[in-house]
């Protein structure tokens, strides 16, 4: 008889179908791949997420993630959060073995690439009774990692941000200075039913010190349900120049109002996308794609132009109620530096059927989302399938034509 590795094959990368169209009607199909990375031993840990991945110097994909215990109800041991970290230098074919970055319990968003093998992420975790906010530092292209400092709030809040989505480096390759931008975001006065107030924040000292923008007024809007009026705003955010030099932030959006009157989580947020043409002074106002249950973007500029934005889908929602049992993964392709948005033309990159029960039918067994575009040309997608207990990465490539 063969034994198990014998009759699975090799780990890795295997052939993966993506499907093309909107949410009435695949026009057709591509070929792609997908693979998992995991945890050697789950005797501790529930499962791992992916938060961040970027494309290094040395032509090396590094993925930030997230192992977990206690995810599962029922888990008599405490709750604990481990920062991993892996790499990849043949284009997310081969991953190493995932390693704990030490002290560092916590979800590590927002990996920001310095170059020449400097980068940082923010670590939120709980120190003694309260939150801190640790920026973590490599010099060694993520090798190694150290608690660099203890952030202090942002001063338009004076209250702890926390951190989802893609930042964006302006590199000069001539002078050698390097502009990062980033955002954050705070629940903490009220939400859902108040709003996220969210921040970008712009360094020029590779991540020591921050200019503040907070969200502008525009960014802001006012809904109302049995007579009451609220406001409602964006969180996380994903950052990318266009082609055009103008920057685009991929945007989460609060939960609409109308949810608050039957059962809602934050599952029913929805995906929003807003433009600055004058370096993050001013925004246009956010141009909803989905109102709810889409979300976690991350966005990717290709040689030709096009920007890609990959996303979970958590609740397909139509009128305000749920259309199928459809999960996964999705991307939207804009061909004018994200003005507009191809939604005839979606790519499903993963989709499952799930529902916890018709009681919780909000919970879409998924979520966070990144992507790059790895040095042999194709998309890797990273996002969290929580059906399987490791990273579901997929690589592709949006079709040529429009």
């Amino acid at each position: 008889m063969m034994n198990n590795e014998l009759r699975a094959g090799k780990p890795g990368m295997k052939h993966h179908i993506i499907k093309i169209g909107s949410d009435k009607e695949i026009v057709c199909c591509d070929n792609a791949q997908l693979r998992f990375v995991g945890l050697e031993d789950y005797g501790f840990y529930d499962m791992i997420l992916p938060f961040s991945m970027a494309v290094l110097d040395d032509g090396s994909i590094l993925l930030l993630a997230a192992a977990q215990r206690n995810w599962q109800e029922g888990r008599p041991d405490a709750p604990k959060i481990q920062a991993f970290w892996t790499k990849s230098k043949d284009s997310g074919k081969t991953f190493s073995p995932l390693k704990e970055i030490p002290g560092a319990h916590c979800r590590p968003s927002g990996l920001v690439n310095l170059g020449n093998g400097e980068l940082y992420f923010r670590c939120i975790q709980k120190e003694n009774e309260s939150f801190v906010c640790r920026n973590y530092f490599s010099e060694d292209y993520g090798e190694t990692w150290h608690s660099r400092f203890v952030e202090t709030p942002p001063d338009p809040t004076g209250r702890l941000a926390w951190t989802e989505g893609d930042p964006w480096v302006d590199r000069d390759t001539q002078t050698g200075k390097v502009v990062t931008w980033e955002t954050l975001y705070d629940t903490s006065g009220g939400w859902p039913k108040k709003p996220t107030v969210s921040f970008i924040r712009r360094s020029v000292d590779k991540g020591l010190t921050f200019q503040y923008f907070i969200q502008p007024e525009n960014w802001r809007k006012e809904e109302e349900l049995d007579g009451m009026r609220y406001t409602r705003a964006v969180g996380e955010a994903s950052l990318i120049r266009a082609a055009n030099n103008h920057l685009v932030a991929a945007l989460r959006t609060d939960i609409p109002v109308r949810f608050f009157k039957s059962l809602h989580d934050d599952s029913l947020c929805g995906l929003a996308v807003a433009i600055s043409e004058d370096e993050g002074h001013s925004w246009s106002v956010p141009k909803v794609l989905y109102e709810a249950g889409r979300h976690h973007p991350s966005l990717v500029r290709l040689q030709d132009g096009r920007i890609v934005m990959s996303y979970v889908l958590r609740d397909e929602m139509e009128d305000g109620v749920l259309a199928s049992y459809r999960r996964g993964c999705e991307a939207v392709i804009s061909y004018d530096n994200g003005h507009t948005w191809d939604m005839e033309r979606k790519y499903i990159l993963d989709e499952f059927q799930y529902l916890q029960d018709d009681s919780y039918w909000v919970n879409g067994n998924c979520g966070h989302c990144c992507s790059v575009l790895a040095p042999d040309g194709m998309i890797l997608t990273a996002y969290g399938n929580y059906n399987n207990r490791g990273c579901t990465l997929i690589k592709w490539y949006p079709q040529e034509e429009k």
